[in-house]
């Protein structure tokens, strides 16, 4: 056993903490010290130069909506927050742009004429969902409205024109998206009167989006879909086909890739004889497989480096 002075003691000071001394501060009048250093050292400052921009919070705030899904409106051209890369069709005649200061994505830019300003800003606010062109933010001058929109770089054209043809589950994968955006329009009472292949665009991680919305009117949900329906059997029939028929009959012609007792074939026959969506929303091409925007990705990587798109300004 060790000896008692080997031993090592502690003691705890308990007293109150007001006894305590402080540590100085600053006398009143005396500046807090300041470490001086070179220039190199004093971290760079942005200079903002023009007038000053419209704050849009209040706006998002007083709306009702959550920030992140609001649509911010400015009143200021766009093109002092961005530059054109370059101008092609994509569901209507688009400047694919970028921004001036520290750019990471391109998006797409689209005007509307001053005669239909407010009911697209209407709309945009209104339509929010994921099958259908997400609206960023716009840019609202006397004679145009920008609006700006994510970036999906094909179009079903795209998908029709390249030669490699989808499969059950990847045209169910394209439905599927393609119904759910035109469900919503329906909730929100709206027709999408321009439904083609055209109008509808797809992203690179297979993400199915209906644009062209400035073709949509008014109509009551209970009212039946046939126009949207009738529509959406040439969009499928396209993408089964490659092609159209003249007559503007509905069928497919290689009976081989696309048998008569198919899924695909009779979702195809479907789109002629209801004139409800849910009623498609049941139908086993979609019921029977699970489909998901996934399939899609090969799909549109092979339509990109393989089918021409017409672009133009170039600077």
């Amino acid at each position: 056993m060790p000896a008692p002075a080997d031993k090592r003691y502690t003691q705890f000071n308990l007293g109150p903490l007001g006894d305590r001394r402080s540590p100085q501060s600053p006398a009143p009048n005396q500046p807090p010290n300041k470490r001086n250093g070179s220039p190199l050292q004093e971290p760079s400052r942005k200079l903002l130069k023009g007038k000053p921009r419209d704050l849009s919070l209040p706006a998002i705030v007083s709306s009702g909506d959550r920030a992140q899904q609001a649509l911010v409106v400015r009143n200021e051209s766009p093109w002092d927050t961005f530059s054109r890369v370059y101008e092609c069709e994509l569901a209507g005649p688009v400047s694919v742009v970028e921004r001036l200061v520290r750019p990471s994505t391109v998006l797409a830019v689209r005007e509307f004429p001053k005669e239909v300003i407010d009911e697209t800003l209407d709309r945009f606010k209104r339509i929010r969902h994921d099958n259908i062109i997400l609206a960023l933010e716009c840019f609202r001058t006397a004679d145009l409205l920008h609006v700006v929109f994510e970036h999906q770089p094909v179009s079903l054209d795209h998908l029709v024109a390249c030669r490699k043809w989808p499969n059950e589950t990847q045209l169910a994968s394209v439905v599927a998206q393609i119904l759910n955006g035109l469900s919503h329009l329906a909730v929100n009472g709206l027709e999408h009167r321009s439904l083609c292949c055209s109008s509808v665009l797809v992203g690179c991680d297979g993400s199915v989006k209906i644009a062209r919305l400035e073709g949509c009117q008014p109509r009551s949900p209970n009212l039946p879909r046939e126009r949207e329906i009738k529509a959406l059997g040439v969009v499928v029939m396209e993408l089964m086909d490659k092609d159209a028929k003249e007559d503007g009959a509905i069928g497919v012609t290689d009976l081989q890739r696309w048998p008569p007792g198919s899924d695909a074939v009779a979702f195809l026959s479907a789109t002629t004889s209801t004139d409800s969506l849910d009623e498609l929303k049941k139908h086993p091409l979609l019921t029977s497989r699970r489909w998901s925007k996934g399939y899609l990705v090969g799909l549109v990587s092979f339509a990109l480096i393989s089918v021409r798109t017409f672009y133009s300004g170039f600077d």
